[in-house]
């Protein structure tokens, strides 16, 4: 994200490396208490962890090598370049409101175009004890990736407050994918419910003939009816398909013309000029792009579609942790199929005011799903979220004494002729019939909100 205006620049970095100020909210920018330093960048923690700060580092570091090969040149840096980062949302909307008087205040995570900084809060909120042992979220791995992507940006092409979207946010994008899951194909990156759920939302934007015309994106910076999430998806999708695909050779002419393309104004046209030079039809549209953006987007799938964040995957481990207004929710996307099933592994259920994990079955966009709860304290219940009423409906219950946190348990949920049957540590624990429900959707699993789990050697038995 970028910042929309400079504001009292002096007083803002001292600000946020000095002790901090009270806001309308009462909310408190601490002074830095960390700091770690690499090659181009220095990470300034406003809160004391070191491990974290040298994960943040790391990250960082890992942009540089994919945007600048985007840029086509490594920009000269007079220092290192400064990301913020922030406990809690909280803090980082006190300290995002000095900068943009709230612009970002949503996002969490945005690049300044005037301090050429970047402010990232972690998220979603989790305890001290939790942060030690999981260190950063997927999605806060991703927004220092991707922040630091556009700040390397700032600093090589002096027109970077002229940039459109597809170019900023698009180059932002593939850097995060490269720094996350270097030499990523559409296919490694279809294994990380992040990015794959973005894979699976280009996907519908090709297959349900929803992608925007492409002279308004390019000669305009326009979107049509695109919402939030599958603009970015777009931005994907079209970036990556220019970079990497049979036009690439076209497009990175293009990307070599840009560090010499005249500042203000006057660099949308040019832009706008090499672009159709390169890509348009003899007729200046760009219809035969469009159908083969249409054409690779039908053929990108991924194995994940995480509808609520945020799942980390961590080899055969995965760290779960929800966000505490919403549960957190992973998809497989795949179909479980009518054969008797079972999805089985290893969940340990971390110490929240919510310790409770689900496991997932029978997804129906129109019916909605069953899950499967562990509850610590109280024991094992099968739902049904009725996602016309948007109501969840308690089907069986069964105490689960052995149920703790911090404590790594074997569970089964077996599905056969209409019958859910839940395991705990090899012992049956409840069963029930589900009888208006089908059971052969995708399956996924999920954390109460606010609460966190890990997931290992989790499969689809058939």
């Amino acid at each position: 994200m970028d910042t929309l205006r400079p504001l009292r620049l002096a007083a803002v970095t001292l600000l946020l490396l000095a002790a901090g100020s009270a806001r309308a909210d009462e909310a408190v920018v601490p002074p830095v208490a960390v700091a770690a330093e690499g090659a181009h960048f220095r990470i300034l923690c406003h809160f004391d962890n070191e491990a974290v700060a040298r994960e943040a580092l790391v990250l960082a570091e890992a942009a540089w090598r994919p945007t600048t090969a985007v840029v086509g040149f490594e920009p000269k840096l007079e220092g290192k370049i400064d990301i913020h980062l922030y406990r809690t949302p909280e803090v980082y909307r006190a300290a995002e409101g000095e900068i943009t008087n709230g612009t970002f205040a949503r996002n969490n995570a945005f690049s300044s175009w005037a301090l050429k900084t970047a402010h990232i809060a972690l998220e979603p909120v989790y305890s001290d004890a939790l942060l030690k042992r999981v260190g950063l979220t997927a999605q806060t791995k991703r927004n220092i990736a991707h922040e630091a992507a556009h700040l390397i940006v700032y600093y090589a092409w002096r027109h970077f407050r002229q940039h459109p979207r597809w170019l900023s946010e698009g180059i932002a994008i593939w850097a995060a994918d490269e720094a996350l899951v270097p030499g990523g194909t559409p296919k490694a990156l279809g294994t990380r419910p992040f990015a794959s759920r973005r894979i699976v939302r280009f996907r519908a934007l090709a297959d349900e003939d929803r992608l925007p015309p492409l002279d308004n994106v390019v000669a305009w910076d326009r979107y049509r009816d695109l919402g939030f999430h599958d603009r970015y998806a777009f931005w994907w999708g079209f970036f990556r398909h220019l970079y990497t695909g049979p036009r690439r050779e076209a497009f990175q002419g293009v990307l070599k013309q840009i560090a010499d393309m005249p500042a203000g104004g006057a660099f949308t046209g040019a832009l706008r000029t090499a672009m159709k030079q390169a890509l348009a039809d003899e007729d200046g549209s760009f219809d035969t792009l469009r159908a083969e953006l249409t054409a690779f987007g039908s053929q990108v799938d991924g194995r994940w579609d995480e509808v609520i964040r945020t799942m980390d995957m961590r080899g055969r481990t995965w760290w779960q942790l929800a966000f505490p207004d919403s549960n957190a929710i992973c998809w497989r996307n795949e179909s479980a199929g009518e054969k008797p099933y079972g999805i089985l592994g290893v969940f340990e259920i971390q110490p929240t005011d919510e310790p409770q994990v689900n496991v997932l079955l029978g997804r129906d966009e129109e019916q909605g799903f069953i899950s499967v709860a562990y509850r610590v304290g109280s024991g094992v219940s099968v739902f049904r979220y009725d996602a016309a009423e948007d109501t969840w409906t308690r089907l069986a219950y069964e105490d689960a004494p052995s149920l703790a946190t911090a404590k790594r348990h074997g569970f089964l949920v077996a599905v056969e002729a209409g019958t859910v049957t839940a395991w705990l540590d090899r012992q049956r624990i409840v069963s029930v019939d589900i009888e208006d429900h089908p059971l052969e959707g995708a399956w996924g699993l999920g954390v109460q909100a606010g609460g966190a789990g890990v997931w290992s050697n989790v499969r689809l038995r058939r």
